[in-house]
């Protein structure tokens, strides 16, 4: 009579398993692909917008190993590149500077694709104080990506390239900032972000589609026989 049961606790468990499972760090310095190509000359311009999230913290860097940066890697055509730190975050008492450069400083426990033949755009951030994402003083938020984000300033990347694809899918990042929870600094590798917001990674880890499936399969045979018993 209650067989159909098991079906339903299989998925219900797997919800509580997400419930009870803390979400994982994911990286917290945002990198928005926001403009371009625009023509420069014999060269085109890209903007990017780069931002730290709720959960980041920059923290002033002790050395060269602990700072914090963003970097695109192998920037097809790359010539030159600029940063504008926001004025709020100068306020603080942090700039950020750009360089171009063949090879990069990895961030920690991270391997990003870095071949030494093409250029990397870089911004590295130095600062005197600590600044946290969640800081509800700091009101110069962005409106693309995740909203609500703490504008940190924005990189505009030279190409020799008027037909770049400058979104997620060809330019890969990797970022290292400040994880205050673990007092530590943290590396992380992915791709440049679309202006529209990301569908979050974890929305329904835990939860196993195939008991959510299975669970629907024997709601179904439990309706239909209860269907047939009332005829």
């Amino acid at each position: 009579m209650f067989k159909w049961l098991k079906g339903i606790a299989l998925p219900i468990a797997g919800l509580a398993l997400f419930a009870m499972t803390p979400a994982a760090k994911a990286d917290t310095i945002h990198v928005y692909y926001t403009g371009g190509p625009t023509a420069d000359g014999v060269n085109w311009d890209y903007t990017y917008q780069v931002a730290l999230d709720s959960q980041g913290t920059l923290a002033p860097p002790t050395s060269s190993s602990n700072q914090m940066f963003a970097v695109l890697y192998d920037y097809f055509g790359l010539v030159n590149a600029s940063f504008s730190t926001s004025s709020e975050l100068m306020a603080r008492g942090w700039s950020g500077s750009a360089s171009v450069n063949f090879t990069t400083t990895s961030p920690v426990n991270t391997s990003p694709p870095d071949s030494g033949s093409a250029l990397n755009a870089e911004v590295y951030f130095t600062g005197s104080s600590t600044v946290q994402g969640d800081d509800v003083t700091l009101t110069n938020r962005n409106s693309v990506g995740t909203p609500g984000e703490v504008i940190l300033g924005y990189l505009t990347v030279v190409s020799t390239s008027g037909n770049l694809s400058p979104t997620a899918g060809n330019v890969f990042v990797a970022t290292q900032d400040y994880d205050r929870f673990n007092a530590d600094v943290e590396g992380f590798t992915g791709r440049v972000r679309g202006a529209a917001a990301p569908l979050p990674s974890t929305a329904f880890a835990g939860l196993s589609l195939l008991s959510i499936l299975g669970g629907f399969g024997v709601w179904k045979k439990f309706a239909a026989g209860r269907l047939l018993a009332a005829v």
